[in-house]
């Protein structure tokens, strides 16, 4: 039945006049709620921003009295949901809408959501266009537990040209009021690839992942091996939470669980050189080694990143010259049977 002409069955003649929908906040309930939930969470957030007002005007607003607000926003929020804002991946939106996104927007979106109270665990990938103001509604937050500013997706190089306009002065003061608050629950940070070298870090990243290491060493974690009593391990045999290129150890990037470097313990934490983060062995089945460098890179990423070594840039199939199983062209690789082209393709199956 036609919504502008819907006829009657008691009297054809007379047309019901449906109800005008002058703006997108007068829609159903149950019709934003059901709209909202097809979408991302960050695409959520962004949705109930729209619905209250234009991200500048959350500026300031850091109180929860101040903050603009909405019956529509709460229903495509979901209020009264538990655990739905645990996790805010800016990588489900995709690099072109998270691009666009800027230091209003991502403070809007976290007041909107009451991030510093619901999220554990926050990645800005692809939020290429913040300086790190809009991280501000985060400062202070004891229910963070992880936070990515490496600013790319899982398994992707952090290495990023031209550089991210992320900025020290804005980030280092809103990462030390979330380390240093009392009751604190930061585990695991992973920073941008540019703060990372240990010739041109600044004094006060330096001070700032000083400070970390000793809160990680204060917190007497518990080893997943289950070999040592808690605080036994991390850091009491020359180890260290932090290392000189700002990379935590420890601490798989995935499930958080801390891993000590016991040869004892079943489970090991791995490194993968090309996207700079360790996993545990009970997250990631399996590490890849580079015939030409020895550089191991997690078997995901071998397979993000093509058939080359991130590392040595030396095609891991260099010395094989055997026709390939698909294309019949040469240089295929023993192991897998293709060349490097049909290795690439996602809907290739062996025969």
């Amino acid at each position: 039945t036609s919504v502008t002409s819907h006829v009657t069955m008691a009297n054809p003649s007379k047309r019901r006049t449906p109800a005008v929908v002058a703006c997108l906040v007068d829609l159903p309930e149950t019709l934003l709620a059901n709209v909202s939930s097809y979408l991302a969470k960050p695409s959520k957030a962004m949705f109930a921003v729209a619905m209250t007002a234009p991200s500048p005007s959350w500026c300031g607003a850091e109180r929860r009295r101040s903050r603009p607000s909405s019956a529509a926003s709460s229903v495509v929020l979901g209020r009264g949901r538990a655990s739905q804002w645990e996790v805010l991946n800016f990588e489900d939106i995709g690099k072109i809408l998270a691009s666009k996104l800027t230091d209003f927007d991502l403070r809007a979106i976290l007041l909107c959501i009451d991030a510093a109270n619901e999220v554990k665990k926050l990645m800005l990938a692809g939020c290429i266009n913040i300086t790190g103001h809009g991280l501000e509604p985060m400062r202070g937050s004891i229910v963070l537990q992880q936070i990515d500013l490496s600013l790319v997706g899982r398994h992707e190089s952090p290495c990023i040209t031209p550089e991210p306009i992320m900025s020290e002065a804005a980030i280092l003061p809103i990462l030390s009021s979330i380390i240093e608050k009392d009751g604190g629950s930061l585990r695991q940070l992973h920073l941008p690839m540019k703060w990372c070298g240990y010739r041109n870090r600044s004094a006060e990243m330096n001070q700032l992942l000083r400070e970390y290491s000793e809160v990680l060493g204060s917190r007497s974690f518990s080893c997943v091996g289950g070999t040592h009593t808690a605080g036994e391990c991390f850091g009491t045999d020359g180890e260290v939470w932090i290392d000189s290129y700002g990379r935590q150890g420890f601490t798989c990037y995935e499930c958080l669980e801390n891993v000590c470097d016991d040869p004892a313990v079943d489970v090991a934490i791995n490194f993968c050189q090309r996207c700079k983060k360790s996993y545990c062995g009970e997250c990631l089945e399996r590490v890849t080694s580079c015939g030409e460098c020895a550089n191991e890179c997690c078997s995901r990423c071998m397979a993000f990143g093509g058939d080359s070594c991130e590392m040595c840039e030396v095609k891991n199939c260099k010395d094989c010259v055997e026709d390939c199983h698909q294309c019949e062209r040469q240089e295929r690789c023993s192991q897998c049977n293709f060349c490097s082209d049909c290795w690439r393709n996602p809907n290739l199956e062996e025969e």
